[in-house]
């Protein structure tokens, strides 16, 4: 055994034999033990048990086959984690929160499961507006940020080496705000951007703080809890992650680059928390570019974000887990491996360009 297999191979081989007789042994002896009989009858149960985790809090503002509208759902579970980790927490966020899809009124509505009965809509609409930060500078995203605004200048490079002194050594307190870093910017990559980012450099930093300062709570409720309306300005207050924000010509009534065109058209609380949930979406270095998760393809005529809708409740880290699914990536996707993980059905959206501006299509339900 030594000489054909060396000693290290010979030690495996032992290992497997005695396991799988060890696995015999096991299958023999209860294979002839007699079971003692047991009272049987028959009992009814329903075709599906389906166990409830928590307490429901539907967020039946949010449509799950909308890209803005499914950011905002996975914002406000990451900002619900967060807030739920302070504390100065309310009963009702005592605990863990997670999020599934789908309920009596629709398989594309959000839930958040909540560890105690949630409060009033309004209620709850106030607790995350008053969690969540008004300014860049007192966000987690302020490192990345920062960088990015030194490297704006025409001539300019990014500079990691002020993210690097905070990373090094890294610290569990900081995992936040290098998660940001990931979400925004990638070391290999310096000039690339994330294929999530729909919003030019130029406008994307301004948006940023523009959307932080003017979200208030009304603006969370009806995008939370209400048939969007779309009545908020797009002026320097847009994440551009709403397929109906398409400016080409043939889609407007008004010219696009008129300013009145876009006093409306808008749902600023939903970009508030949409913009919560770009560290689920990091970005990793391909070539001259960068391949952003949940993304297929890095060209512009052949770029696509897949992402799915599933019906088991997960925790914010489940959440990444099930954005990485590789079965997502396959072409063509199959359904059966996708179920197995709880994934109800998948929606694609196209990522264009429209002059200089990257746009979402209206999506399509491929599974």
């Amino acid at each position: 055994m030594v000489r054909a297999w060396g000693w290290w191979g010979a030690a495996y081989r032992e290992a497997v034999f005695r396991l799988a007789d060890h696995a015999q042994s096991a299958a023999e002896q209860v294979r002839d033990a007699a079971p003692a009989p047991v009272a049987t009858g028959w009992v009814s149960r329903p075709a599906r048990v389906s166990r409830a985790e928590g307490h429901a809090l539907p967020l039946t503002g949010l449509d799950g086959a909308n890209p803005l509208a499914f950011l905002a759902a996975l914002g406000t579970l990451l900002t619900c984690d967060q807030l739920s980790r302070a504390a100065a927490r309310p009963d009702w966020l005592g605990g863990r929160v997670t999020l599934s899809w789908g309920d009596a009124t629709s398989p594309n509505v959000p839930v958040l499961h909540l560890p105690a009965p949630p409060p009033a809509t309004v209620a709850f609409a106030d607790f995350l507006a008053a969690g969540l930060a008004k300014r860049v500078e007192d966000h987690s995203a302020a490192w990345v940020v920062r960088m990015l605004e030194l490297g704006l200048p025409k001539g300019a490079a990014r500079d990691f080496a002020s993210i690097a002194r905070h990373a090094v050594p890294p610290r569990p307190e900081d995992r936040h705000r290098l998660d940001w870093v990931t979400a925004l910017s990638c070391e290999s990559a310096i000039d690339a951007d994330s294929q999530l980012q729909t919003v030019r450099c130029d406008y994307l930093l301004g948006n940023i703080r523009s959307v932080m300062h003017r979200t208030g709570a009304d603006h969370l409720h009806r995008a939370l809890f209400a048939p969007w309306d779309y009545s908020d300005s797009l002026n320097n207050q847009s994440l551009h992650w709403e397929p109906s924000e398409d400016r080409r010509h043939a889609y407007q009534w008004l010219v696009p680059t008129n300013s009145r065109s876009r006093e409306t058209g808008g749902m600023l609380g939903a970009n508030r928390l949409a913009l919560e949930a770009w560290p689920l979406f990091p970005s990793f270095p391909d070539g001259d570019r960068v391949r952003t998760r949940g993304f297929r393809g890095n060209r512009a005529a052949s770029t696509f974000w897949l992402w799915p809708l599933w019906d088991s409740c997960l925790t914010a880290d489940g959440v990444a887990s099930m954005l990485s699914l590789r079965g997502l990536q396959a072409d063509p996707l199959g359904a059966d491996p996708l179920r197995g993980f709880g994934v109800v059905s998948v929606f694609r959206s196209q990522r264009i360009l429209v002059g200089k501006t990257p746009n979402l299509t209206p999506p399509d339900r491929v599974i």
